[in-house]
């Protein structure tokens, strides 16, 4: 669970930047952009990078994982924390196409 939690603190973060850009909180740019960027792409890059290194063979928390459980669980999580943060990615951009 301690090694998972990372990265379930960013598809929180990814869902938090969903829901803070469709309900339109705020139209100043320089506060929707950084929505953007510390809520939405920052956690689907740490969540990406890191399970892209664990199928390329480096030890990082995926591969912790492995070892703790087993490589299916370790896959299971990554797939899925990657594909929920990619989702509501392309969401979060479609939504703010024209907004602000």
């Amino acid at each position: 669970i301690i090694v998972a939690l990372p990265y379930i603190r960013d598809v929180l973060f990814v869902a938090l930047g969903y829901y803070l850009n469709k309900r339109k909180v705020t139209n100043h740019k320089f506060l929707v952009g950084l929505i953007l960027i510390i809520l939405v792409f920052s956690p689907l890059f740490d969540i990406t990078n890191n399970y892209l290194g664990f199928v390329m063979g480096y030890r990082n928390d995926f591969n912790a994982l492995r070892v703790s459980s087993n490589a299916f669980v370790s896959n299971l999580l990554g797939i899925s924390f990657m594909l929920f943060a990619a989702v509501y990615t392309f969401k979060v951009l479609k939504l703010s196409k024209m907004y602000p």
